[in-house]
């Protein structure tokens, strides 16, 4: 079986896996505060502008969700367990590449597979994420986490000396902007990224700066933007 056969097979028994965990909240009704938050919204359930903040990019995924199935509470649920699948395979593939970039710890290709599989199972079909999952409005919190961990995954991949640096990097940026438009738990995404770089590149702070400054100097500006919708 070929190295990228492996990975796929993880991945599709990480998604079945996560999908059957949860598959028995699809029909959980509307609580607390699902209902002025969605329900009685009417940015979201009528035909008021959308304000333009720092939850933006959720909020739009509960319009979404009126416009296309009304408020049938299934596609809700369906919808949030596909983000916590999602989130669940960017931790499979950020563990994965970060033991990629320190082999030592795991020089064989199938041990490495092993423990990001099992991490990354293990915290997916945790009881703790339940509630991130199955309150619906929760959303905010499971798609900021979920682009986290994407800027993170992408972020490790640009220090791959094989990889596409540069695309790399955009695509973190790019996940970064996305969940800073989730909700404002995502300020601590720089801070995040910065500690994982100074942990796994070996590099040292002025030379991280050096290497990448451009990058930092992105996230920064984008701090910097999600204060200013606060």
């Amino acid at each position: 079986m070929t190295n990228r056969l492996k990975i796929l097979v993880s991945v599709l028994i990480l998604t079945a896996s996560v999908a059957t965990t949860y598959m028995n909240s699809l029909y959980g009704v509307f609580v607390f505060d699902d209902i002025p938050v969605i329900l009685s919204n009417a940015s979201i359930t009528g035909h008021l502008p959308m304000p333009i903040d720092s939850r933006l990019l959720c909020n739009l995924s509960f319009k979404s969700n009126i416009l296309i199935f009304g408020t049938s509470r299934f596609p809700f649920h369906a919808v949030n367990i596909f983000i916590h699948i999602l989130a669940s395979i960017f931790l499979f593939l950020t563990i994965k590449t970060t033991l990629d970039l320190r082999r030592g710890i795991a020089p064989n290709l199938s041990d490495r597979l092993i423990i990001a599989f099992s991490a990354a199972l293990i915290w997916g079909a945790h009881p703790l994420t339940t509630q991130s999952v199955t309150y619906i409005c929760q959303r905010y919190e499971s798609m900021a986490g979920m682009f986290l961990l994407a800027s993170l995954y992408f972020f490790a991949r640009s220090l791959q000396t094989h990889s596409r640096t540069r695309l790399n990097a955009n695509l973190s940026l790019l996940a970064c902007l996305l969940g800073m438009s989730c909700k404002e738990v995502m300020i601590t995404a720089p801070a995040i990224i910065l500690l994982y770089d100074y942990t796994f590149s070996g590099d040292s702070f002025r030379i991280m700066w050096q290497k990448r400054k451009y990058y930092y100097l992105c996230l920064i500006l984008l701090t910097a933007g999600l204060l200013l919708l606060w």
